[in-house]
């Protein structure tokens, strides 16, 4: 598979007008990755140790630093064997909260057409395995979509990495869900008045499933089978991942792949 690089570096001023101190203290910019809202995320170079990270800037603080709490644990849950921790640092400053993080090259999306069968399969036994290990922590991370699954290689491997915890509920916090991708939120989130009676874990495995059939078929932002997602959960939940592959590989042929330039 042909890789797909990152960008180019240049000089930038992310700040914008207001004064974070620590921030422009510990970190130069290079580009804007993506903004919405009152969240962006750039890509920055250390001034101490030279090493390029994604920094994500959420304005009016976030969740108290909640978001921030629930990824350095969850990292260390999923990462504990390999090493391959994401999270680096985070702090609250001037009513906004800043995460650094590992850079990675960009969303799994960014792949399709480029992943042979294999490839896929190898990306949803590594995410799947995520997921499982968040959910033994006790968390639920409520915003599982393709592009909140990250990859980047080591050596010639790849790999994928689950970010962006904004959503995502700790032990014992049931607060009401206030956002969230239509294409890959449980129904039950939605509709729900009684958050704090729902399986926040069958929920994730809802998101899992569509995030599976993305990554199948590419279909999943014009047609979506709900009927189709459900099997893919029940199947997940009640077997070991093995009959899961079979079942994604019968159901979603994979995509042709795109010839890597001379």
């Amino acid at each position: 598979m042909r890789r797909v690089e990152k960008e180019v570096e240049r000089e930038v001023e992310p700040w914008g007008p207001l004064e974070y101190r620590k921030a422009k203290e510990r970190f130069r910019g290079i580009s804007t990755l993506y903004a919405s809202g009152r969240c962006r995320v750039f890509r920055v170079r250390s001034t101490y140790s030279g090493e390029v990270l994604a920094l994500k800037v959420i304005e009016g603080g976030g969740r108290g630093g909640g978001e921030a709490r629930i990824f350095r644990a969850v990292d260390r849950l999923v990462h504990w064997e390999d090493g391959q921790f994401s999270y680096r640092d985070s702090w609250e400053e001037d009513g906004a909260e800043f995460i650094v993080m590992r850079l990675f090259i960009g969303p799994i999306d960014r792949l399709y057409g480029r992943l042979s069968l294999t490839e896929k399969l190898e990306i949803l036994l590594q995410l799947a395995n995520q997921v499982r290990a968040m959910h033994a922590g006790g968390f639920a991370h409520l915003d599982l979509k393709p592009t909140n699954v990250f990859f980047d290689f080591k050596g010639s491997q790849l790999e994928v990495h689950l970010l962006d915890f904004g959503l995502a509920r700790g032990p014992g916090e049931f607060s009401p869900l206030s956002g969230g991708d239509p294409l890959t939120l449980a129904p039950e989130l939605n509709r729900s008045e009684d958050f704090e009676h729902l399986d926040l874990e069958k929920c994730d495995v809802f998101s899992l499933a569509a995030t599976f059939v993305d990554l199948f078929s590419g279909l999943l932002n014009r047609w979506t089978s709900f009927s189709c997602l459900r099997r893919v959960s029940s199947s997940f939940r009640a077997t070991k991942p093995p009959k899961l592959f079979s079942f994604a590989s019968r159901n979603h042929p994979p995509t042709p792949r795109t010839p890597s330039p001379p």
